[in-house]
């Protein structure tokens, strides 16, 4: 039954992937760490393409179009043996991202656009034991840029909202907004760093493997530079133009349980449960903050994510899986036009073929994203997303 084990990758190239469309705050790649569990000396490198289909109405029941955009993620990774005992790997993924831009098509998010990336190194040192049990840890170098625009009907309807709830007459408030034009926001790329630590335990003669994993949060100190016109408290316009600061930006920690076991001959049972911790996280520039009293992007609550899923081995060459992703509800505010779901379920239907030391992964992934109706936001309902993927790795 160890030979089964290779059914763990069929869906890696795009279970991560299709999950990324909808899941917890900026998540994308699901920071995997399968690659240090393979055999001998490994070397893989991956691509996928995610297609976005999201749209809503906003507040003032206008068609929002597309906002969030269709991209496309890398990943790589090398991993060898020192010993019996000791083996490492480093792991490249692209952790967090967002790339929005929403359409002139008359709603209030005309011209709001956001282009946030990521690269991530990750190097581990992994010791087995007699017993089965293994651990693990190492050290991340996280690497983030980001660009946004606020379109200035948004800021304006903030901003009236704001104005009406502090008693300024509504036959004044169009007057007083006139004035608001679009925010931008360049953040320079920073380097941060974290670490990573876990414990496995295997056995190969069931292909039983369990892995909990803990990724720790990430600062990044980005140089900023903003430019806008806001509406201050006493109602005058406060022009901001060229506005250098430091934003301060944590990106979480996070729990993974992956796990995985045969279950009949040829037939393997595996999935996950991931914890990310986005209560502390918030994109939040000086100026727009302090004239706006909210950050761009922030959340509530703390995100639960699932995956259950079946693999089988239907020839010595060739593997299939099918997996279900859910991601639950958190509050409807958590949702902003950069990410304007609440929720999703997906289904990743994938393929591992083996020859010779080549092996190639892929797969198709569609994800329902949760409906949402909020305040500032609006009304997005009936989206989804596709993704496809495809990861080809050599044992060395």
């Amino acid at each position: 039954m160890k030979n089964i084990t290779k059914l763990m990758c069929a869906t890696a190239a795009v279970a991560v992937a299709g999950t990324s469309a909808g899941a917890a705050g900026l998540d994308r790649s699901g920071q995997p760490i399968n690659i240090l569990f393979e055999e001998g000396r490994y070397v893989e490198v991956g691509v996928g393409r995610i297609f976005a289909n999201v749209d809503g109405v906003d507040p003032q029941g206008n068609e929002t179009g597309d906002g969030p955009e269709d991209y496309t993620i890398y990943s790589g990774g090398y991993k060898a043996d020192i010993n019996d005992q000791w083996s490492y790997a480093f792991i490249l993924d692209q952790p967090y991202g967002s790339d929005t831009s929403y359409p002139d098509e008359g709603s209030i998010f005309d011209g709001t656009s956001s282009d946030l990336n990521s690269q991530a190194l990750t190097g581990l040192l992994r010791y087995r034991m007699a017993n089965g049990f293994s651990v693990y840890g190492g050290l991340k170098l996280q690497r983030v840029e980001a660009e946004a625009t606020v379109g200035a009907a948004q800021l304006r309807a903030g901003t009236s909202a704001r104005l009406a709830a502090a008693g300024v007459p509504a036959a004044a408030i169009p007057g007083i907004v006139a004035n608001i034009t679009d925010y931008t926001v360049d953040a320079d790329p920073d380097i941060g760093f974290g670490y990573v630590a876990g414990v496995a335990y295997e056995r190969p003669e069931i292909a039983l493997r369990v892995a909990l994993t803990y990724h720790s949060e990430v600062e990044h100190r980005n140089d900023t530079v903003e430019n806008g016109v806001f509406i201050g408290s006493t109602g005058a316009p406060v022009a901001v133009t060229d506005q250098a600061s430091t934003s301060v930006t944590e990106f979480p920690d996070a729990f993974t349980l992956d796990f995985q076991t045969g279950v009949a001959p040829n037939t393997l049972v595996f999935g996950r449960i991931r914890y990310a911790d986005y209560e502390e996280f918030e994109l939040a520039p000086e100026a727009f903050t302090e004239n706006t009293g909210a950050a761009i992007a922030s959340y509530e609550e703390n995100v639960f994510a699932y995956q259950l899923g079946v693999g089988r081995r239907l020839t010595d060459n060739f593997s299939m899986s099918f997996a279900v992703s859910y991601e639950e509800e958190g509050p409807a505010d958590d949702a902003t036009p950069l990410t304007p779901v609440n929720g999703r379920i997906g289904y990743t239907l994938g393929g591992v073929y083996e020859r010779d030391r080549m092996k190639i992964t892929a797969g198709i992934s569609y994800t329902d994203l949760g409906d949402v109706t909020a305040d500032d936001l609006g009304t997005f309902e009936d989206n989804d997303a596709l993704a496809v993927g495809v990861r080809v790795g050599f044992r060395l």
